[in-house]
Protein backbone atom coordinates (compact mmCIF):
# COMPACT_ATOMS: atom_id res chain seq x y z
CA UNK A 1 0.00 0.00 0.00
CA UNK A 2 1.32 3.66 -0.81
CA UNK A 3 2.57 5.15 2.23
CA UNK A 4 0.15 8.25 2.05
CA UNK A 5 -2.82 5.89 1.91
CA UNK A 6 -0.82 3.10 4.40
CA UNK A 7 -1.43 6.87 6.96
CA UNK A 8 -4.95 7.34 5.97
CA UNK A 9 -5.69 3.55 7.00
CA UNK A 10 -4.52 4.21 10.24
CA UNK A 11 -6.06 7.14 10.54
CA UNK A 12 -9.05 5.48 9.53
CA UNK A 13 -8.57 2.62 12.23
CA UNK A 14 -8.39 4.80 14.72
CA UNK A 15 -11.30 7.13 14.21
CA UNK A 16 -13.22 3.76 14.00
CA UNK A 17 -11.92 2.44 17.41
CA UNK A 18 -12.30 5.01 18.85
CA UNK A 19 -16.24 5.45 17.78
CA UNK A 20 -15.95 8.77 15.92
CA UNK A 21 -16.88 6.43 12.61
CA UNK A 22 -19.06 3.71 12.10
CA UNK A 23 -17.80 0.33 10.46
CA UNK A 24 -18.05 -0.17 7.10
CA UNK A 25 -19.04 -3.17 5.20
CA UNK A 26 -16.64 -2.69 2.22
CA UNK A 27 -14.46 -0.26 -0.01
CA UNK A 28 -11.80 0.59 -2.49
CA UNK A 29 -8.50 1.17 -2.37
CA UNK A 30 -5.44 1.08 -4.33
CA UNK A 31 -2.19 -1.16 -3.58
CA UNK A 32 0.87 -1.14 -5.13
CA UNK A 33 2.34 -4.32 -5.49
CA UNK A 34 6.14 -5.43 -5.26
CA UNK A 35 6.65 -4.90 -9.08
CA UNK A 36 5.48 -1.32 -8.45
CA UNK A 37 1.94 -2.10 -10.40
CA UNK A 38 -0.76 -0.45 -9.02
CA UNK A 39 -3.95 -2.68 -8.61
CA UNK A 40 -7.35 -2.08 -6.86
CA UNK A 41 -8.91 -3.73 -4.41
CA UNK A 42 -12.32 -4.33 -3.09
CA UNK A 43 -12.12 -4.99 0.57
CA UNK A 44 -14.71 -6.25 3.27
CA UNK A 45 -14.38 -5.69 6.86
CA UNK A 46 -15.38 -7.48 9.73
CA UNK A 47 -14.95 -5.26 13.31
CA UNK A 48 -13.48 -7.82 15.94
CA UNK A 49 -14.34 -6.61 19.55
CA UNK A 50 -13.17 -7.52 22.87
CA UNK A 51 -15.19 -8.65 25.84
CA UNK A 52 -16.11 -5.01 26.60
CA UNK A 53 -17.55 -4.38 23.25
CA UNK A 54 -13.97 -2.20 22.63
CA UNK A 55 -13.16 -2.29 18.64
CA UNK A 56 -9.40 -4.50 18.91
CA UNK A 57 -8.87 -5.26 15.26
CA UNK A 58 -10.81 -5.45 12.05
CA UNK A 59 -10.37 -8.62 9.81
CA UNK A 60 -9.53 -7.86 6.03
CA UNK A 61 -9.96 -9.39 3.01
CA UNK A 62 -9.66 -8.27 -0.18
CA UNK A 63 -10.41 -9.47 -3.96
CA UNK A 64 -8.53 -7.56 -7.17
CA UNK A 65 -11.00 -5.98 -9.19
CA UNK A 66 -8.28 -4.14 -11.38
CA UNK A 67 -9.59 -5.52 -14.34
CA UNK A 68 -13.45 -5.42 -13.82
CA UNK A 69 -13.11 -1.70 -13.32
CA UNK A 70 -11.17 -1.14 -15.98
CA UNK A 71 -13.83 -2.81 -18.45
CA UNK A 72 -16.52 -0.87 -16.46
CA UNK A 73 -14.60 2.55 -17.39
CA UNK A 74 -14.37 1.69 -21.10
CA UNK A 75 -17.63 0.62 -21.97
CA UNK A 76 -18.48 3.69 -19.54
CA UNK A 77 -16.11 5.50 -22.40
CA UNK A 78 -17.59 3.58 -25.12
CA UNK A 79 -21.24 4.51 -23.99
CA UNK A 80 -20.73 7.93 -24.78
CA UNK A 81 -18.21 7.98 -27.56
CA UNK A 82 -18.07 6.58 -31.17
CA UNK A 83 -15.68 4.32 -31.05
CA UNK A 84 -14.73 4.83 -34.61
CA UNK A 85 -14.14 8.88 -34.50
CA UNK A 86 -13.69 9.10 -30.57
CA UNK A 87 -16.26 11.62 -31.27
CA UNK A 88 -18.98 12.35 -28.21
CA UNK A 89 -22.27 9.88 -29.49
CA UNK A 90 -25.82 11.54 -30.33
CA UNK A 91 -27.08 10.86 -27.07
CA UNK A 92 -24.53 12.69 -25.45
CA UNK A 93 -25.67 16.00 -27.63
CA UNK A 94 -29.48 15.37 -26.90
CA UNK A 95 -28.95 15.83 -23.05
CA UNK A 96 -26.87 19.00 -23.67
CA UNK A 97 -29.41 20.39 -26.10
CA UNK A 98 -32.10 19.99 -23.20
CA UNK A 99 -29.68 21.67 -20.47
CA UNK A 100 -28.62 24.58 -23.26
CA UNK A 101 -32.34 25.42 -24.50
CA UNK A 102 -33.66 25.82 -21.08
CA UNK A 103 -30.49 27.98 -20.57
CA UNK A 104 -31.11 29.78 -23.93
CA UNK A 105 -34.38 30.34 -22.72
CA UNK A 106 -34.35 32.28 -19.61
CA UNK A 107 -31.72 34.26 -21.19
CA UNK A 108 -33.17 35.27 -24.57
CA UNK A 109 -30.86 33.98 -26.19
CA UNK A 110 -31.15 31.16 -29.34
CA UNK A 111 -29.33 28.26 -30.28
CA UNK A 112 -28.26 26.84 -33.97
CA UNK A 113 -27.59 23.10 -34.57
CA UNK A 114 -26.12 21.67 -37.69
CA UNK A 115 -26.84 18.68 -39.16
CA UNK A 116 -24.26 17.35 -41.42
CA UNK A 117 -23.58 14.23 -43.98
CA UNK A 118 -20.43 13.59 -46.74
CA UNK A 119 -21.18 13.83 -50.22
CA UNK A 120 -20.09 10.71 -52.02
CA UNK A 121 -19.15 8.70 -49.20
CA UNK A 122 -21.60 5.81 -50.22
CA UNK A 123 -19.09 6.14 -53.52
CA UNK A 124 -16.02 5.96 -51.35
CA UNK A 125 -17.39 2.87 -49.68
CA UNK A 126 -18.45 0.62 -52.73
CA UNK A 127 -15.02 1.53 -54.61
CA UNK A 128 -12.65 1.72 -51.96
CA UNK A 129 -14.21 -0.68 -49.04
CA UNK A 130 -15.52 -0.11 -45.10
CA UNK A 131 -11.51 0.08 -44.43
CA UNK A 132 -11.09 3.59 -46.76
CA UNK A 133 -14.61 4.74 -45.60
CA UNK A 134 -13.86 4.68 -42.24
CA UNK A 135 -10.45 6.06 -43.00
CA UNK A 136 -12.52 9.33 -44.28
CA UNK A 137 -14.75 9.39 -41.74
CA UNK A 138 -12.33 9.83 -39.57
CA UNK A 139 -9.91 11.73 -41.27
CA UNK A 140 -13.03 14.38 -41.57
CA UNK A 141 -13.68 14.34 -38.08
CA UNK A 142 -10.30 15.51 -37.20
CA UNK A 143 -10.47 18.25 -39.64
CA UNK A 144 -13.88 19.69 -38.37
CA UNK A 145 -12.85 19.74 -34.72
CA UNK A 146 -10.10 21.78 -36.05
CA UNK A 147 -12.25 24.66 -37.25
CA UNK A 148 -14.82 24.57 -34.51
CA UNK A 149 -14.99 27.14 -31.57
CA UNK A 150 -14.32 26.23 -28.17
CA UNK A 151 -17.32 25.26 -26.22
CA UNK A 152 -19.35 23.97 -29.53
CA UNK A 153 -20.46 20.38 -29.41
CA UNK A 154 -19.08 18.14 -32.29
CA UNK A 155 -20.99 14.68 -32.08
CA UNK A 156 -21.22 11.87 -34.81
CA UNK A 157 -24.85 10.80 -35.50
CA UNK A 158 -24.09 7.40 -37.58
CA UNK A 159 -22.80 6.51 -40.28
CA UNK A 160 -21.42 9.82 -42.42
CA UNK A 161 -23.56 11.71 -40.50
CA UNK A 162 -22.38 14.25 -37.72
CA UNK A 163 -24.23 16.97 -35.32
CA UNK A 164 -22.54 20.59 -34.39
CA UNK A 165 -24.27 22.37 -31.20
CA UNK A 166 -23.10 25.77 -31.36
CA UNK A 167 -22.08 27.65 -27.92
CA UNK A 168 -24.48 30.09 -27.40
CA UNK A 169 -22.04 32.60 -26.26
CA UNK A 170 -20.68 34.10 -29.07
CA UNK A 171 -20.88 38.22 -29.98
CA UNK A 172 -23.06 37.54 -33.66
CA UNK A 173 -26.49 35.43 -33.59
CA UNK A 174 -27.43 32.13 -33.94
CA UNK A 175 -27.90 32.75 -37.91
CA UNK A 176 -24.57 34.45 -38.55
CA UNK A 177 -22.51 31.83 -35.89
CA UNK A 178 -24.08 29.17 -38.07
CA UNK A 179 -23.54 30.75 -41.23
CA UNK A 180 -19.88 30.71 -39.92
CA UNK A 181 -19.71 27.26 -38.48
CA UNK A 182 -21.25 25.87 -41.96
CA UNK A 183 -18.29 27.65 -44.35
CA UNK A 184 -15.24 26.97 -41.82
CA UNK A 185 -16.87 23.13 -42.59
CA UNK A 186 -16.86 23.53 -46.05
CA UNK A 187 -13.31 25.06 -46.19
CA UNK A 188 -11.90 22.19 -44.19
CA UNK A 189 -14.08 19.39 -46.36
CA UNK A 190 -12.54 20.97 -49.16
CA UNK A 191 -9.18 19.77 -49.52
CA UNK A 192 -8.69 16.16 -51.36
CA UNK A 193 -8.66 12.87 -49.52
CA UNK A 194 -6.46 10.49 -50.20
CA UNK A 195 -7.11 6.61 -49.13
CA UNK A 196 -5.16 3.84 -50.91
CA UNK A 197 -3.12 5.66 -53.68
CA UNK A 198 -7.18 7.70 -54.49
CA UNK A 199 -7.46 10.89 -54.15
CA UNK A 200 -11.19 12.23 -54.13
CA UNK A 201 -13.05 15.44 -52.85
CA UNK A 202 -15.68 15.28 -50.29
CA UNK A 203 -18.21 18.19 -49.66
CA UNK A 204 -21.05 18.36 -46.89
CA UNK A 205 -24.48 18.84 -47.55
CA UNK A 206 -25.47 21.10 -44.47
CA UNK A 207 -28.74 21.64 -42.65
CA UNK A 208 -29.18 24.26 -39.88
CA UNK A 209 -32.00 24.68 -37.20
CA UNK A 210 -32.45 27.60 -34.72
CA UNK A 211 -34.35 27.49 -31.44
CA UNK A 212 -36.72 28.82 -30.89
CA UNK A 213 -36.98 30.55 -34.77
CA UNK A 214 -37.70 26.53 -36.19
CA UNK A 215 -37.97 24.37 -32.91
CA UNK A 216 -38.69 24.81 -28.86
CA UNK A 217 -37.79 21.77 -27.72
CA UNK A 218 -34.81 19.33 -28.33
CA UNK A 219 -36.81 16.30 -30.47
CA UNK A 220 -38.58 19.04 -32.85
CA UNK A 221 -35.02 20.90 -33.17
CA UNK A 222 -33.33 17.69 -34.01
CA UNK A 223 -35.81 16.49 -36.64
CA UNK A 224 -36.04 20.32 -38.10
CA UNK A 225 -31.92 20.11 -39.10
CA UNK A 226 -32.06 16.58 -40.48
CA UNK A 227 -35.02 18.01 -42.65
CA UNK A 228 -33.26 21.10 -43.41
CA UNK A 229 -30.05 18.99 -44.43
CA UNK A 230 -31.83 16.88 -47.08
CA UNK A 231 -33.32 19.85 -48.34
CA UNK A 232 -29.43 20.84 -48.43
CA UNK A 233 -28.96 17.38 -50.76
CA UNK A 234 -31.68 17.78 -52.71
CA UNK A 235 -29.85 21.10 -53.69
CA UNK A 236 -27.26 18.88 -55.68
CA UNK A 237 -24.60 18.80 -52.57
CA UNK A 238 -22.33 20.97 -51.12
CA UNK A 239 -24.48 23.21 -49.66
CA UNK A 240 -26.05 25.13 -46.66
CA UNK A 241 -29.98 24.66 -46.13
CA UNK A 242 -32.10 26.32 -43.59
CA UNK A 243 -34.65 24.94 -41.90
CA UNK A 244 -38.33 25.52 -44.00
CA UNK A 245 -41.74 24.44 -42.96
CA UNK A 246 -42.54 22.03 -45.85
CA UNK A 247 -46.32 22.62 -47.28
CA UNK A 248 -45.92 19.10 -48.36
CA UNK A 249 -44.91 17.40 -45.27
CA UNK A 250 -48.05 16.37 -44.36
CA UNK A 251 -49.40 15.49 -48.10
CA UNK A 252 -46.27 13.59 -48.60
CA UNK A 253 -46.60 11.44 -45.03
CA UNK A 254 -50.41 11.08 -46.02
CA UNK A 255 -49.26 9.87 -49.46
CA UNK A 256 -47.03 7.57 -48.10
CA UNK A 257 -49.25 6.24 -45.37
CA UNK A 258 -51.29 5.35 -48.03
CA UNK A 259 -49.15 3.16 -50.19
CA UNK A 260 -47.74 1.69 -47.41
CA UNK A 261 -51.48 0.48 -46.44
CA UNK A 262 -51.86 -0.68 -49.85
CA UNK A 263 -48.62 -2.83 -49.24
CA UNK A 264 -49.62 -4.45 -46.56
CA UNK A 265 -53.10 -4.83 -47.81
CA UNK A 266 -51.87 -6.63 -51.41
CA UNK A 267 -48.64 -8.54 -50.48
CA UNK A 268 -45.59 -6.43 -51.32
CA UNK A 269 -44.27 -6.48 -48.23
CA UNK A 270 -41.47 -9.16 -47.81
CA UNK A 271 -39.29 -10.48 -44.96
CA UNK A 272 -35.76 -11.10 -45.55
CA UNK A 273 -33.48 -13.26 -42.55
CA UNK A 274 -30.13 -12.26 -41.58
CA UNK A 275 -27.75 -15.40 -40.13
CA UNK A 276 -26.37 -15.36 -36.26
CA UNK A 277 -23.47 -17.59 -36.16
CA UNK A 278 -21.46 -19.38 -33.91
CA UNK A 279 -18.09 -18.63 -33.38
CA UNK A 280 -15.52 -19.82 -33.79
CA UNK A 281 -17.26 -22.78 -35.63
CA UNK A 282 -19.11 -20.57 -37.99
CA UNK A 283 -22.13 -22.95 -37.70
CA UNK A 284 -25.76 -21.31 -38.13
CA UNK A 285 -27.45 -20.46 -34.85
CA UNK A 286 -30.49 -18.34 -35.65
CA UNK A 287 -32.23 -15.85 -38.08
CA UNK A 288 -33.44 -12.56 -37.52
CA UNK A 289 -36.13 -11.42 -39.87
CA UNK A 290 -36.01 -8.06 -41.31
CA UNK A 291 -38.97 -6.35 -43.37
CA UNK A 292 -39.08 -5.06 -46.58
CA UNK A 293 -41.00 -3.19 -49.00
CA UNK A 294 -41.51 -4.62 -52.67
CA UNK A 295 -42.35 -1.28 -53.88
CA UNK A 296 -44.03 -0.73 -57.52
CA UNK A 297 -41.66 1.87 -58.78
CA UNK A 298 -38.89 2.69 -56.43
CA UNK A 299 -38.26 -1.90 -56.22
CA UNK A 300 -36.88 -3.31 -52.80
CA UNK A 301 -36.97 -0.52 -50.26
CA UNK A 302 -35.22 -1.20 -46.88
CA UNK A 303 -37.28 -0.13 -43.30
CA UNK A 304 -35.63 3.28 -42.89
CA UNK A 305 -37.78 4.69 -45.71
CA UNK A 306 -41.12 3.47 -44.16
CA UNK A 307 -40.84 2.55 -40.63
CA UNK A 308 -41.58 6.03 -39.47
CA UNK A 309 -43.84 6.74 -41.38
CA UNK A 310 -45.81 3.95 -39.96
CA UNK A 311 -44.45 4.70 -36.29
CA UNK A 312 -46.18 8.15 -37.33
CA UNK A 313 -49.63 7.34 -39.00
CA UNK A 314 -50.03 4.26 -36.15
CA UNK A 315 -49.79 1.65 -39.28
CA UNK A 316 -46.88 -0.09 -37.19
CA UNK A 317 -49.59 -1.61 -35.57
CA UNK A 318 -50.83 -3.93 -38.67
CA UNK A 319 -47.13 -3.27 -40.44
CA UNK A 320 -45.98 -5.56 -37.12
CA UNK A 321 -49.01 -8.23 -36.85
CA UNK A 322 -47.77 -9.00 -41.09
CA UNK A 323 -44.43 -9.33 -40.13
CA UNK A 324 -45.48 -11.78 -37.08
CA UNK A 325 -47.51 -13.29 -39.31
CA UNK A 326 -45.60 -14.10 -42.24
CA UNK A 327 -42.16 -14.92 -39.55
CA UNK A 328 -44.82 -17.88 -38.19
CA UNK A 329 -46.01 -19.08 -41.93
CA UNK A 330 -42.23 -19.65 -42.80
CA UNK A 331 -41.15 -21.06 -39.42
CA UNK A 332 -44.31 -23.83 -40.08
CA UNK A 333 -42.37 -24.39 -43.85
CA UNK A 334 -38.95 -24.99 -42.06
CA UNK A 335 -40.02 -27.16 -39.19
CA UNK A 336 -42.25 -29.45 -42.31
CA UNK A 337 -38.61 -29.32 -43.56
CA UNK A 338 -36.97 -30.25 -40.12
CA UNK A 339 -35.84 -26.86 -39.20
CA UNK A 340 -36.55 -25.12 -36.67
CA UNK A 341 -33.69 -22.12 -36.10
CA UNK A 342 -34.33 -19.45 -33.11
CA UNK A 343 -36.46 -16.93 -34.85
CA UNK A 344 -36.09 -13.10 -33.97
CA UNK A 345 -38.22 -10.09 -34.40
CA UNK A 346 -38.10 -6.67 -33.83
CA UNK A 347 -41.29 -4.89 -31.18
CA UNK A 348 -41.13 -0.98 -32.20
CA UNK A 349 -41.50 1.41 -29.09
CA UNK A 350 -44.97 2.39 -30.10
CA UNK A 351 -45.90 -0.78 -29.72
CA UNK A 352 -44.57 -1.63 -26.29
CA UNK A 353 -47.65 0.56 -24.93
CA UNK A 354 -49.74 -2.03 -26.43
CA UNK A 355 -51.70 -4.06 -23.03
CA UNK A 356 -51.89 -6.99 -24.54
CA UNK A 357 -48.64 -6.73 -26.63
CA UNK A 358 -47.16 -10.05 -25.29
CA UNK A 359 -50.70 -11.90 -24.82
CA UNK A 360 -51.54 -11.17 -28.52
CA UNK A 361 -47.98 -12.58 -30.08
CA UNK A 362 -48.07 -15.69 -28.05
CA UNK A 363 -51.80 -16.47 -29.01
CA UNK A 364 -50.26 -15.76 -32.81
CA UNK A 365 -47.60 -18.40 -32.27
CA UNK A 366 -49.91 -21.12 -30.37
CA UNK A 367 -52.35 -20.55 -33.68
CA UNK A 368 -49.88 -21.80 -35.64
CA UNK A 369 -48.59 -24.77 -33.27
CA UNK A 370 -45.41 -23.45 -32.70
CA UNK A 371 -43.12 -23.42 -30.02
CA UNK A 372 -42.82 -20.18 -28.15
CA UNK A 373 -38.84 -20.80 -27.44
CA UNK A 374 -38.34 -20.47 -30.87
CA UNK A 375 -39.00 -17.27 -31.09
CA UNK A 376 -37.02 -14.46 -29.59
CA UNK A 377 -38.59 -10.07 -29.24
CA UNK A 378 -35.64 -7.73 -30.24
CA UNK A 379 -36.33 -4.19 -28.66
CA UNK A 380 -33.21 -1.31 -28.49
CA UNK A 381 -31.45 -0.36 -25.75
CA UNK A 382 -32.91 3.27 -25.99
CA UNK A 383 -36.21 1.70 -25.79
CA UNK A 384 -35.96 -0.20 -22.82
CA UNK A 385 -33.94 2.12 -20.87
CA UNK A 386 -35.97 5.26 -21.73
CA UNK A 387 -38.89 3.60 -19.25
CA UNK A 388 -37.40 1.36 -17.32
CA UNK A 389 -40.20 0.73 -14.61
CA UNK A 390 -42.68 -0.21 -17.05
CA UNK A 391 -40.39 -2.12 -20.03
CA UNK A 392 -39.08 -4.14 -16.43
CA UNK A 393 -42.50 -5.34 -16.50
CA UNK A 394 -43.00 -6.30 -20.58
CA UNK A 395 -40.24 -7.89 -20.53
CA UNK A 396 -40.82 -9.69 -17.77
CA UNK A 397 -44.15 -10.72 -19.36
CA UNK A 398 -42.48 -12.03 -22.40
CA UNK A 399 -40.55 -14.78 -20.24
CA UNK A 400 -43.38 -15.68 -18.58
CA UNK A 401 -45.10 -16.28 -21.93
CA UNK A 402 -41.87 -18.40 -22.79
CA UNK A 403 -40.75 -15.99 -25.23
CA UNK A 404 -36.82 -15.10 -25.52
CA UNK A 405 -35.99 -11.44 -24.86
CA UNK A 406 -33.31 -9.85 -26.70
CA UNK A 407 -31.47 -5.70 -26.18
CA UNK A 408 -30.33 -4.56 -29.30
CA UNK A 409 -28.09 -1.33 -30.38
CA UNK A 410 -25.89 -2.18 -27.22
CA UNK A 411 -23.68 0.46 -26.45
CA UNK A 412 -25.24 2.88 -28.95
CA UNK A 413 -27.02 4.75 -26.61
CA UNK A 414 -26.10 5.51 -22.59
CA UNK A 415 -25.33 1.60 -21.71
CA UNK A 416 -26.22 1.50 -17.98
CA UNK A 417 -24.46 -2.32 -17.08
CA UNK A 418 -26.20 -1.73 -13.73
CA UNK A 419 -30.10 -1.17 -15.10
CA UNK A 420 -29.24 -3.90 -17.52
CA UNK A 421 -28.03 -6.34 -14.66
CA UNK A 422 -31.20 -6.77 -12.95
CA UNK A 423 -33.49 -7.27 -16.34
CA UNK A 424 -35.04 -9.97 -17.51
CA UNK A 425 -33.11 -10.47 -20.76
CA UNK A 426 -31.20 -13.53 -22.22
CA UNK A 427 -29.45 -11.49 -25.76
CA UNK A 428 -27.47 -9.00 -25.47
CA UNK A 429 -26.87 -7.08 -28.90
CA UNK A 430 -24.09 -5.18 -29.30
CA UNK A 431 -24.15 -2.02 -31.65
CA UNK A 432 -21.54 -1.95 -34.60
CA UNK A 433 -20.12 0.57 -33.44
CA UNK A 434 -17.92 -1.30 -31.32
CA UNK A 435 -16.32 -3.04 -34.35
CA UNK A 436 -15.23 0.10 -35.41
CA UNK A 437 -12.10 0.31 -34.17
CA UNK A 438 -11.14 -3.89 -33.97
CA UNK A 439 -8.56 -4.88 -33.96
CA UNK A 440 -6.38 -2.06 -33.35
CA UNK A 441 -7.98 -1.18 -29.97
CA UNK A 442 -7.88 -4.25 -28.00
CA UNK A 443 -10.14 -2.04 -25.68
CA UNK A 444 -12.60 -3.13 -27.45
CA UNK A 445 -13.20 -7.01 -25.82
CA UNK A 446 -14.33 -5.21 -22.60
CA UNK A 447 -17.79 -5.34 -23.74
CA UNK A 448 -17.72 -9.31 -24.25
CA UNK A 449 -16.00 -9.75 -21.05
CA UNK A 450 -18.85 -8.16 -19.15
CA UNK A 451 -22.25 -9.27 -21.28
CA UNK A 452 -20.52 -12.72 -20.23
CA UNK A 453 -20.43 -11.31 -16.54
CA UNK A 454 -24.04 -10.16 -17.04
CA UNK A 455 -24.99 -13.62 -17.55
CA UNK A 456 -26.70 -13.18 -21.05
CA UNK A 457 -25.95 -14.20 -24.47
CA UNK A 458 -23.67 -11.43 -26.66
CA UNK A 459 -24.15 -11.06 -30.40
CA UNK A 460 -21.97 -8.82 -32.05
CA UNK A 461 -23.55 -6.93 -35.63
CA UNK A 462 -21.14 -5.45 -37.92
CA UNK A 463 -19.07 -8.05 -38.64
CA UNK A 464 -17.73 -7.06 -42.23
CA UNK A 465 -13.91 -7.41 -41.88
CA UNK A 466 -11.89 -10.77 -41.49
CA UNK A 467 -9.82 -9.31 -39.04
CA UNK A 468 -13.12 -8.52 -37.01
CA UNK A 469 -13.92 -11.92 -37.52
CA UNK A 470 -10.65 -13.04 -35.92
CA UNK A 471 -10.69 -10.51 -33.09
CA UNK A 472 -13.87 -12.11 -31.59
CA UNK A 473 -12.76 -15.36 -31.97
CA UNK A 474 -9.41 -14.49 -30.29
CA UNK A 475 -11.39 -12.86 -27.32
CA UNK A 476 -13.96 -15.91 -26.97
CA UNK A 477 -17.00 -14.39 -29.00
CA UNK A 478 -19.54 -17.15 -28.81
CA UNK A 479 -22.11 -15.03 -31.68
CA UNK A 480 -21.82 -12.69 -34.59
CA UNK A 481 -23.70 -11.10 -37.30
CA UNK A 482 -22.63 -9.09 -40.28
CA UNK A 483 -22.24 -8.99 -44.12
CA UNK A 484 -19.18 -11.18 -43.64
CA UNK A 485 -21.14 -13.80 -42.87
CA UNK A 486 -24.34 -13.36 -44.21
CA UNK A 487 -26.38 -10.61 -45.69
CA UNK A 488 -30.39 -10.42 -45.40
CA UNK A 489 -31.73 -13.17 -47.67
CA UNK A 490 -35.40 -13.95 -48.87
CA UNK A 491 -36.42 -17.23 -47.10
CA UNK A 492 -35.88 -19.69 -50.06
Amino acid sequence: MPDADRLDARRAFARLASGVDAPTQAHETAIRTKTGNSRKIAWRNAVLRDETGFIVSVLRSGEDVTERRAAEAQVEYLAYHDALTGLPKRAVLAEALGRDIASARRAGRALALLYFDLDNFKLVNDSLGHSAGDEVLCEAARRVAEVIRAGDLFCRQGGDEFLLLLNGDYQEDAEQAARGASERIRDALARPFRVDDAEFHVGASIGVALCPDHAEDAESLLSSADAAMYTAKSMGGDAVAFYEEEANDSRRRLSLSSQLRHAIANGELCLHYQPVFRLPDQEFESLEALVRWQHPEDGLTAPGAFIAVAEQTGLIAALSEWVLEELCRQACCWAEAGRRPTLTFNISPRQTRSADLVSSIAARIDAHGLDRSQFCVELTESAVLSDESRHHSLLAEFHDAGLQVAIDDFGAGHSSLARLRDLPVDVLKVDRSFLAAVPEDERSSAILELGAALGMDTIVEGVERPEQLRFLVDHGCRYAQGYLLGRPAPAD
